[in-house]
């Protein structure tokens, strides 16, 4: 986002019943500390595999497949790579499956349903391997390149426990949109307004923003909450315990 004309980042951590936004200049490791959430956060974070994230291990971690989904799209359309399509109707599957295992009341997929999803997905990715072998060392520093649809074959087989969590564990969403959805009415702001002036009013909005946006995700009354904090007796948001976060950068 713009600040004062210079390129900022605003990041925010949502859960169904609450909504956290900060906006720096910077975009790592040390912004997402100074931060504060996900370090003391110990549920499941839900994300889209930035690597900041993965450095905090007292949580535990679930991919966003509908990144993933855009992602496969892109190997399958425009790298004309048949794992790609294969890998996504294997995702979309599990989540209907999921969603009907769900209807009929069941707390977790059949044996039989889960040990099938496994195997078709470690067959798919072993075919996205063998279409995209890791490059031959060259002597040279630092990790060769793998492109678009070698990092995708790697990070899925790396993290498959996280891309399929949602399989796992009924609690945890398919994807992060929670996160994407509490950050869309920043995102229009900014393209009706241009930007923020200074340092401090985009402070400013990100706290008061993310105030309103928490009120109303708990059903309470927006106009009379800001009369109340106008006053000096801002009404508090209920805080209920969420085993599920979803940060975005």
């Amino acid at each position: 986002m713009s600040v004062a004309g210079k390129t900022h980042w605003l990041h925010v951590a949502s859960t169904a019943d609450l909504t956290h936004y900060a906006i720096h200049a910077k975009r790592g490791w040390e912004v997402v500390e100074a931060i504060g959430v996900l370090a003391a956060f110990q549920g499941r974070a839900i994300h889209d595999g930035w690597s900041t994230y993965w450095r905090y291990v007292q949580c535990l971690h679930g991919l966003c497949n509908i990144h993933h989904l855009r992602e496969l799209v892109y190997v399958e359309e425009q790298l004309g790579q048949e794992w790609a399509r294969n890998c996504r109707v294997i995702l979309l599957d599990a989540k209907r499956a999921v969603e009907a295992a769900l209807g009929r009341g069941l707390a977790a997929l059949p044996d039989e349903t889960r040990r099938e999803l496994d195997r078709r997905y470690d067959a798919c990715l072993a075919a996205g391997l063998a279409a995209n072998p890791p490059p031959e060392p060259t002597g040279r520093r630092g990790r060769p390149k793998r492109g678009k649809a070698g990092s995708l074959v790697d990070r899925l087989i790396r993290h498959k426990d996280a891309t399929l969590a949602f399989a796992a564990d009924f609690k945890v969403p398919f994807g992060n949109n929670q996160a994407e959805r509490d950050i869309r009415m920043i995102k229009l702001r900014e393209k009706i307004s241009g930007g923020f002036r200074t340092d401090d009013g985009a402070d400013h909005f990100c706290r008061i923003r993310g105030y309103i946006s928490t009120l109303r995700k708990q059903g309470r009354p927006v106009f009379a909450a800001l009369r109340q904090a106008v006053l000096g007796n801002p009404p508090m948001p209920t805080i209920q315990p969420s085993s599920t976060l979803c940060p975005v950068p």
